[in-house]
């Protein structure tokens, strides 16, 4: 669930008007695809450690 929520908010990021045309968006739009299509939807998990930071922290409580 956790997964999912990540992803979505890296979703959201990728495509808000903010990033605008420049390079920073089309890495990002890429980075989630890969987080949906490989972690996601084959299960993949080992593939988060090449996505995400070493140091990355999940705030998410775990009563959810």
């Amino acid at each position: 669930m956790t997964r999912i929520i990540v992803a979505v908010a890296t979703a959201i990021l990728a495509f808000s008007p903010a990033f605008g045309k420049d390079q920073r968006a089309d890495k990002n739009k890429a980075v989630v695809h890969r987080v949906f299509t490989d972690i996601l939807s084959q299960g993949k998990f080992e593939v988060a450690a090449e996505i995400y930071a070493k140091d990355f922290v999940n705030h998410e409580t775990a009563s959810r």
